[in-house]
């Protein structure tokens, strides 16, 4: 099967980038080809040149205005799409309208609950959860150059600045804490950065990207950098609904990767880790409280990090989700030979 998967610019930094990969490895070793839509690409052209099988988007990437009549040409001519959506504002009226009258998809998923999607849309919205990369994230021995109590591998993004101050922050007097990721320090936020921006628009080739990657922890080194930590932090994104968090895909490689995982409260996690296999903090308090115990009980530590272990690799890594999309797209196949 050809795989048309859309990332606006691989040789970015972000989730957009791992996430592809992660796809990447996982369809490619399934024994299927999959391409890139970039932001360089026109979409009809891409359609004409490829010919792909399956189509894999996001709402808010694809311009469902400007692209829907050619979503639905692709699909009238055989395609399937399967369209990622997230948190959307009850006035975009046109966009529903679009969704309802089968414009753009076969298939809503999305990485979170979006809980008035059908409502709004009359479609139904399936759970596409992001993963671990077989790839990259497999438990590792740990190595001297990552060893530490604490250790937080993620960008200093705005949004969760403030639970840095509140929570990362303070362990930094009391453990031995390590911090890796894009925007800690000054040569990386007021240089690396804005030229990686420039390169972007001008060149597109990634190489800022990789060199601000390599400098903190390269991909083949993430799992040694939560397997090599007594405790691997993990902090959520709020999303713009400001009640809602995305999932993120930490949430499955610190344990895929033999790293023992601590994290805000999310309870969407509970539907992929039950309580003895990611640990989960309902507030501050009790995150700093359960810091400290685990720090201290290396024997629990170690049973919820082998269970966690266990569990991600056998449920939660780009290989399941891509078996689920390959399901998902036969049963459109399926459906549309029965109705004809």
């Amino acid at each position: 099967m050809k795989i048309l998967y859309h990332i606006p610019y691989p040789g970015g930094i972000g989730d957009d980038r791992t996430i592809y990969d992660g796809y990447v490895y996982a369809f490619t070793d399934l024994g299927h080809v999959i391409a890139p839509f970039t932001e360089r690409d026109s979409l009809p052209e891409i359609f004409r040149d490829v010919k792909p099988d399956f189509f894999i988007t996001s709402l808010n990437m694809i311009q469902p205005h400007k692209n829907a009549e050619t979503l639905r040409g692709y699909r009238r001519s055989g395609g399937v799409v399967l369209m990622k959506a997230g948190i959307f504002a009850e006035t975009e009226k046109e966009l529903f309208r679009l969704i309802r009258e089968d414009y753009l998809a076969d298939i809503y998923a999305a990485e979170l609950e979006v809980p008035d999607f059908q409502r709004f849309t009359g479609k139904e919205l399936r759970m596409l959860a992001l993963a671990a990369s077989r790839k990259y994230h497999f438990p590792a021995a740990p190595t001297k150059k990552y060893a530490c109590d604490i250790v937080y591998v993620g960008a200093n993004l705005p949004k969760k600045r403030d639970l840095f101050r509140r929570r990362l922050f303070p362990l930094m007097k009391k453990y031995d804490v390590k911090v890796f990721g894009s925007d800690w320090g000054i040569l990386d936020r007021a240089v690396l950065h804005p030229l990686a921006k420039l390169e972007r628009i001008t060149l597109g080739t990634g190489a800022v990207s990789n060199f601000r990657i390599r400098r903190q922890v390269p991909y083949e080194e993430e799992n040694q950098a939560y397997a090599s930590a007594k405790i691997s932090l993990n902090f959520h994104e709020q999303m713009g609904d400001g009640k809602t968090f995305l999932l993120n895909g930490r949430t499955f490689k610190i344990p895929a990767s033999g790293g023992f995982e601590i994290c805000d409260h999310v309870p969407l996690l509970r539907k992929y880790f039950a309580e003895d296999e990611v640990v989960m903090a309902k507030d501050d308090n009790d995150f700093f409280r359960k810091i400290d115990y685990y720090i201290a009980h290396e024997a629990e530590r170690e049973k919820i990090r082998r269970k966690g272990t266990e569990r991600a690799l056998r449920d939660h890594t780009y290989h399941n989700r891509a078996r689920l999309l390959l399901g998902w797209y036969e049963e459109i196949i399926r459906a549309r030979s029965l109705a004809s």
